[in-house]
């Protein structure tokens, strides 16, 4: 019951909530009708119309996102995370040992002898098994604020794709006053949705470091 209502306030936020805003603002007609109209029927009209249309916002802006990430100055997020890494310990044995430990990894496979060798670096190591500590995490009920986190970012990144289009309708329709409106909220939106970002990644290491750091290799 807990995982259906965290599920149910996930989709409705992450995902009608952003696609009930673009609708309203770019549709002047038959969708603000239902509203008007105040009925059940118009009002479950309008909320399957308005998530679809977020789960369209979403993969729009998950590749919007990917592509700004890509081309995003490499060496300063990078920068970050070493600096991440130094400052709480993160090692690249601590999370190969957790890792073991997690039995999410065979000690014959990857030794830490290969590593050394390798000269991986901390921050490098941590980013490239984020995912996999995540889907652990993630389903430890002693660590479900990181699903509070992972919402942020999912309703926020959606939050500014629509600003941001709302933004350019603003610009062709010639009204300022609305196309700074929407520009300081995509502004306000990307900041939310990178600082919730970081906060994920960066619990979820420690999180999971702290989870399996009771047992040894």
């Amino acid at each position: 019951m807990e995982l259906l209502q965290r599920l149910t306030l996930y989709d409705l936020l992450g995902y009608t909530l952003p696609g009930a805003i673009l609708l309203i603002v770019v549709d002047s007609g038959e969708m603000n009708r239902f509203i008007e109209e105040g009925t059940l029927s118009g009002l479950i009209i309008f909320i399957a119309v308005a998530y679809v249309a977020g789960i369209i916002i979403s993969e729009l802006a998950s590749w919007v996102k990917a592509f700004i990430q890509k081309y995003r100055e490499k060496c300063q997020k990078e920068k970050s995370w070493e600096k991440f890494c130094a400052d709480n310990d993160i090692t690249v044995k601590k999370i190969r040992t957790a890792m073991i430990n997690a039995h999410m990894l065979d000690k014959t496979a990857e030794t830490a002898v290969d590593i050394e060798k390798k000269k991986v670096k901390d921050s490098v190591y941590a980013r490239e098994r984020m995912q996999a500590m995540y889907a652990d995490i993630q389903c430890d009920p002693r660590y479900s604020r990181i699903h509070n986190y992972a919402s942020a970012v999912h309703l926020y990144k959606n939050m500014a794709f629509v600003s941001f289009v709302c933004t350019i309708l603003g610009i062709f329709e010639y009204n300022v006053c609305k196309s700074v409106i929407w520009g300081v909220c995509t502004i306000g939106f990307c900041v939310r949705c990178e600082r919730f970002s970081k906060k994920k990644h960066e619990y979820t290491v420690l999180w999971f470091l702290q989870k399996y750091d009771r047992y040894e290799e």
